[in-house]
This record gives C-alpha cells, sequence and structure tokens, in this order.
C-alpha cells in the first residue's frame, strides 16, 4: 500500500507538537563531500508524511562525520523553503575575499537550521571552510568545496519539487 497517495497531503505540518501516529520517511542520498582529515558532509532529499493528518514535508538533510579514533556525527534538516536563501548564501561565500590589511584573521559565517559555513584565512592568508552542526566540525582546505556542497543542495531541492505530493 501506498501511503504516499492513499489522499491529498498538505504539505506542511500544522503544529510540529501535534505531529502523532504514523510517520513514513523516505530519502534519496543526494551527495558527500570529503573534508579534512576524513570528515565528510553528507547531503539527502528527505520526506516525512503523517499517514493519520496527511501532512507532509520537506527536507534536505545535512550528516557531517568526523573519522579517526574517536568519530562524532550530527544532522540536522533544512526545510525546503529555505533552500533558496542556502543556496544564495553558499554562492556568495564561495566568491568571499579575506585580506589581511586589517587585522590577521578574519571569518565570515552563515548559519540556517543549525548548521553554520564558516569562510576563514589561516596565518598563511589561505581561505579555508568550515561546516558545523551540534558541535561537529568539518574542516576544507579550500573554500571551493563551497561549490561541491551548493550544486548537491542543488539537486536535493530539484529532487524534492519534483517528486513532491
Amino acid at each position: 500500500m501506498n501511503l504516499a497517495r492513499t489522499a491529498p497531503v498538505n504539505s506542511e505540518f500544522e503544529d510540529a507538537d501535534e505531529v502523532r501516529g504514523i510517520v513514513v520517511r523516505s530519502y534519496t542520498p543526494v551527495g558527500t563531500v570529503s573534508g579534512i582529515n576524513y570528515g565528510s558532509v553528507h547531503v539527502e532529499a528527505r520526506e516525512a508524511i503523517i499517514a493519520d493528518t496527511n501532512s507532509a514535508s520537506y527536507f534536505a538533510r545535512f550528516e557531517l562525520s568526523t573519522g579517526g579514533d574517536y568519530p562524532q556525527t550530527a544532522a540536522t534538516l533544512v526545510k525546503i523553503e529555505d533552500l533558496d536563501g542556502l543556496i544564495s548564501a553558499l554562492d556568495k561565500l564561495s566568491g568571499a575575499k579575506i585580506t589581511m590589511e586589517r587585522f590577521e584573521y578574519s571569518e565570515i559565517e552563515f548559519e540556517i537550521s543549525g548548521l553554520s559555513f564558516i569562510v576563514f584565512n589561516n596565518d598563511r592568508g589561505s581561505m579555508m571552510l568550515a561546516v558545523g552542526c551540534n558541535g561537529v566540525n568539518i574542516h576544507f582546505n579550500s573554500i571551493s568545496r563551497i561549490s561541491e556542497i551548493s550544486e548537491y543542495v542543488k539537486k536535493a531541492k530539484a529532487l524534492l519539487m519534483e517528486r513532491r505530493l
């Protein structure tokens, strides 16, 4: 039985505190970007349907995983209606320029749904990227990796729009 097609579906949950009953979660992995020291950012397109209320919601899920002897994992969901803002911010961050004229170190940060993207410079003036969520941070030695993350967000949004009920 396909619960997703049994009745018309509301596009958003009315009240998160009222969510009860059977939840049908579906997802498709979109891509993974590897960072320094075996860290990675994994992006998924996700749908959640509450069968009892015929409510659905759509998200991009970001899972951050560290490597090493004591790996850590954190995840967050960004609602579909916030993905355009995230894509725009990532595009702006990818073109960021930091100079060491006024201060030795600088950071440029964007945060959404508990997920942060920080462009910063090291002591040699190289631009780097850190992606963080719930105390887990993945570092990248180049801000060019932002464009990879942005492409995966665009793919997740396109997939969600295509399959939205």
